[in-house]
């Protein structure tokens, strides 16, 4: 699979509108999702791993672990599900990403 697969064109107004949006519905945390954690959203949207998305985007799998904490305490979720399921509900992550 793609790792880009279901990824949203970035610009500096979509960027804005998300962040409005994020500090609205989950607080001011959520505002700050890194591209690198959307775009590990969008690996586990996909149901991937840690491993996996560590192998996906070349990088350590601790570091890929890092990332998802810093996802779910930012989305305020308990799991990864959650998380995703949050993602999605905003167009952060499309479903079938």
């Amino acid at each position: 699979m793609n790792g880009t697969a279901g990824l949203m064109e970035r610009t500096p107004e979509k960027e804005t509108s998300y962040r409005i949006i994020w500090q609205q519905e989950f607080g001011l945390n959520a505002a700050y999702l890194t591209p690198k954690e959307i775009e590990i959203l969008h690996q586990m949207a996909q149901g991937y791993l840690n491993k996996q998305i560590a192998g996906n985007l070349n990088i350590c799998e601790q570091t890929a672990k890092n990332h998802v904490s810093s996802i779910l305490k930012k989305l305020e979720a308990t799991n990864r599900t959650q998380a995703v399921v949050r993602a999605m509900r905003f167009g952060i992550v499309s479903q079938g990403a």
